[in-house]
């Protein structure tokens, strides 16, 4: 079973988000290898000049750290994605918004701006999702209470979503 604690304040959080535009990328990353926050910030290239995180950046900051991944190959269908983001060991779990930006079921070059970072893993058998917007939750919470929002203040976001990229810390 995996215990998974929050390494950096709400506090720290939001401070790092002020000063050097700390968002879901970092704030995954540190959260999944259980780091201080500001810990991760040399290791994530060009981020402070591009103020977001793609794959490969994540994969460089995971390479930096000397942190290996096994990389699971995302469902885009409902359930089997889900039995595919939680395992004992955590997840860093990119999630795709979906809007037009999804064509025939595709995403096209502009979707990886409508994408975002969270931590999943099982406690014992129960899904447990890390998300900077709201900390750690069951994934039904997460569902509810976070995935709303956040669907919402992507302009044209139709409300849904699936995993993009789900990488198991090993």
């Amino acid at each position: 079973m995996t215990k998974l604690i929050y390494t950096f304040s709400e506090h720290e959080s939001d401070y790092a988000y002020e000063t050097w535009g700390a968002n879901c990328g970092p704030n995954a990353l540190a959260f999944a290898l259980q780091m201080p926050l500001e810990a991760v910030r040399p290791h994530i290239p060009q981020f402070d000049e591009r103020r977001y995180t793609s794959p490969s950046m994540m994969a460089a900051a995971l390479d930096s750290l000397k942190r290996r991944v096994v990389k699971i190959i995302p469902e885009r269908k409902f359930p089997m994605a889900l039995d595919r983001m939680f395992h004992e060991r955590q997840a860093l779990v990119r999630v795709q918004w979906t809007g037009p930006w999804i064509v025939d079921g595709k995403p096209q070059k502009w979707a990886a701006r409508q994408t975002h970072w969270i931590v999943c893993w099982l406690n014992e058998i129960v899904p447990m999702v890390f998300d900077v917007n709201g900390g750690i939750k069951d994934f039904g919470d997460w569902h509810t209470e976070i995935v709303p929002p956040l669907a919402k203040s992507v302009p044209r976001c139709d409300g849904g979503w699936y995993p993009a990229n789900i990488w198991r810390l090993v």
